[in-house]
C-alpha cells in the first residue's frame, strides 16, 4: 500500500512539473550509428516502455537503445530523433537504463553517461547545443519517473545525443566507468515550448490570496518582449493594468478587496501579442489574528507580540505557549492571571498590535477555556483604531473563565465606534479593569483569533445565495439578476 501511495505522489508531482505540450511519438524516427539489437533505438522513443500513464518506464531490456562493447567503438555512438517537422522545443526528459539484472552485475550502471546534445533543422547541419551528464538511475529492476529533465529552448526537426566513448574514468560514455560493457538508454520524451503565458501565481482556482500579493507568471516561449497583464473581478471584462512592462510579475495599484474572486490574464507582446488563459484566484475571506502556530522558544517567542504583566508590571498576567491543551494546531496562549495583589492593580491583560484590517471586517472570533479551580471572572476585549479604545465585557455565558470545555467567543466590531479598518491593537483581560477589585487568580488558555465579514452564525441556509443567512425571495433577485451573465446560460 505504501508503495503503491508513493507512485500516487510521484505522478501527481511530475504532472505538476510538466512544462509545455508533450510531441507524441507517433511521427518521430530515430537514426542511430549501431544498435545491439534490431529495433532497440526505436524504442527509445516510441513509449514502448512506458506505463500507461506515459510517465513510469519499466525494466526490460528489450524495451531500450542497447550498444554492446563493439558498438561504442572507437568513437562512441550517436542516436537522433527526427521530430517529423520543426518544433520550439522546450525540454527533453530522459529515463536512464534502469535494468532488471541484480544490483550485483551493476547492470544499471550500463546507463548512458557523457552526452553532447546537437540539434538541426534539416539533418546534415548540426549544431552543438550542450554537452549534459545524465543522471544514473538509481533504481533499477522497477519502473520508475524520469531521470533528467533538460532545457534544450531550441526551434529544430532533429536532435541528436552523442555518448561519449567508453574510458576508465569519469569522461565514460556509461557509469560502469570501464570499457567492454553494454551501454543503454530506455526512453526520451521531447516537450513543445508553451507560447502563451504559464504558471500562474496564485495558481489558477486558489483562494484565501492575500491582499497584498503580487502576481508572477512563467513568461511563453518565443520572440516574447513584453507583457501585457489584465485584471478584474468579471472574466469577460478584464481591464489593462499595465502594458508591454518587462517583468514577469505585477503588484495591483492600492492593493486588493478582501474576500473578493479576481480574474487575470496576460498576454505575450512579440512580433504579435498572443492572448492567454483566464486565471482567478480568491482573496482571503478570513483576517487571522493569531492561531499560535508561529511562535518556538528560539527567537520567536509568544511575549515579543504579546505582551502582558511581565512587561508592564502593571497589571498580573503572564502568557506562555500551551503544548498540551489547544484548540487547533498544535499550541494555544496560557493566560496565567493574578487578581488578588494589590500592587498589580487587582486585573490582568495582555495585548498585541493588529494589522491588516479593512472596513468589511464585521467582527471578531476566538476560542478560550479555563481549568479545574478557577472561579468565575470578567473577561473583557479591548481594541484600539489609535484614537478611541473601546472596551466589550464579555458575558459569561461565552466566556465562562470557570469552564473546562473551549468556548468560542463572538464580539461584534461594528457596536464598538471604531473606524474598523484602523485596528492596531487587541487586549485580552480578566477583571474589572474600570473598577479593581481584590478577586481570584487562575489560568485560561486562548486560541484560534480571526476577523472576518459578517457570517451566519450556525452556518448558511440551503438555497442562501445572496450569503445573508436568509432563504427568500432575495435569493432568487439574485439568480434572476445574474442569469444571462456569461457561464450561467445552458
Amino acid at each position: 500500500m505504501c508503495k503503491k501511495l508513493v507512485f500516487i505522489f510521484v505522478v501527481l508531482l511530475i504532472v505538476t512539473a510538466q512544462a509545455g505540450v508533450r510531441i507524441p511519438p507517433g511521427g518521430i524516427v530515430a537514426g542511430f550509428s549501431a544498435e545491439a539489437y534490431t529495433g532497440a533505438a526505436m524504442n527509445s522513443c516510441n513509449w514502448n516502455g512506458l506505463d500507461g500513464t506515459g510517465l513510469l518506464h519499466g525494466a526490460s531490456t528489450w524495451s531500450c537503445w542497447n550498444l554492446s562493447p563493439a558498438n561504442m567503438l572507437p568513437n562512441g555512438a550517436w542516436i537522433s530523433y527526427d521530430l517529423g517537422s520543426p518544433y520550439l522545443i522546450q525540454n527533453m526528459w530522459v529515463w536512464n537504463y534502469n535494468g532488471n539484472a541484480p544490483d550485483w552485475l551493476n547492470e544499471k550502471d550500463r546507463s548512458v553517461r557523457n552526452v553532447d546534445i546537437e540539434y538541426s533543422l534539416n539533418g546534415v547541419s548540426w549544431t552543438l547545443l550542450k554537452h549534459v551528464e545524465f543522471q544514473l538511475n538509481p533504481y533499477g529492476g522497477w519502473p520508475f519517473p524520469h531521470s533528467d529533465d533538460i532545457e534544450l529552448g531550441v526551434t529544430a526537426r532533429y536532435i541528436k545525443l552523442k555518448v561519449a566513448p567508453l574510458t576508465n574514468d569519469a569522461t565514460s560514455g556509461n557509469w560502469t566507468g570501464t570499457t567492454g560493457t553494454y551501454t543503454a538508454l530506455a526512453e526520451v520524451a521531447f516537450f513543445e515550448g508553451v507560447y502563451i503565458a504559464s504558471g500562474p501565481d496564485p495558481f489558477n482556482g486558489e483562494t484565501a490570496v492575500g491582499m497584498s500579493k503580487t502576481l508572477s507568471w512563467d513568461a511563453g516561449m518565443g520572440d516574447v518582449a513584453s507583457h501585457n497583464v489584465y485584471l478584474g473581478t468579471s472574466p469577460t471584462s478584464l481591464a489593462l493594468v499595465s502594458e508591454e512592462q518587462a517583468e514577469t510579475s505585477y503588484t495591483p495599484v492600492g492593493g486588493l478587496e478582501f474576500d473578493t474572486t479576481y480574474y487575470w490574464r496576460v498576454d505575450e507582446v512579440g512580433a504579435s501579442v498572443v492572448q492567454g488563459d483566464v486565471w482567478s484566484f480568491r482573496t482571503i475571506q478570513v483576517l487571522n489574528i493569531d492561531d499560535f502556530e508561529a511562535y518556538d522558544e528560539s527567537g520567536n517567542d509568544l511575549w515579543r507580540t504579546w505582551s502582558s504583566g511581565q512587561d508592564t508590571w502593571d497589571n498580573g498576567s503572564a502568557v506562555s505557549l500551551s503544548y498540551d491543551t489547544r484548540h487547533g494546531g498544535a499550541q494555544a496562549m496560557q493566560f496565567d492571571y493574578d487578581n488578588e495583589s494589590e500592587w498589580l492593580n487587582y486585573f490582568s491583560e495582555t495585548t498585541r498590535p493588529v494589522a491588516g484590517v479593512v472596513d468589511d471586517i464585521k467582527a471578531m472570533d476566538f476560542y478560550m477555556r479555563g481549568i479545574v479551580g478557577n472561579a468565575v471572572e470578567t473577561v473583557y476585549v479591548e481594541l484600539s483604531d489609535g484614537t478611541t479604545t473601546a472596551t466589550v465585557n464579555l458575558d459569561v455565558a461565552d466566556a465562562n473563565t470557570a469552564s473546562w470545555d473551549w468556548q468560542l467567543v463572538r464580539v461584534d466590531l461594528t457596536t464598538l465606534g471604531l473606524t474598523i479598518a484602523n485596528i492596531e491593537s487587541l487586549t485580552i483581560g480578566i477583571g474589572n479593569k474600570a473598577n479593581p477589585v481584590a478577586s481570584t487568580a487562575g489560568t485560561i488558555y486562548v486560541d484560534d483569533i480571526q476577523m472576518h465579514p459578517a457570517r451566519c452564525l450556525e452556518g448558511n441556509p440551503a438555497g442562501d445565495i445572496n450569503g445573508d443567512c436568509y432563504t427568500n425571495f432575495l435569493d432568487i433577485a439574485t439568480v434572476g439578476s445574474t442569469w444571462l451573465e456569461d457561464g450561467m446560460w445552458p
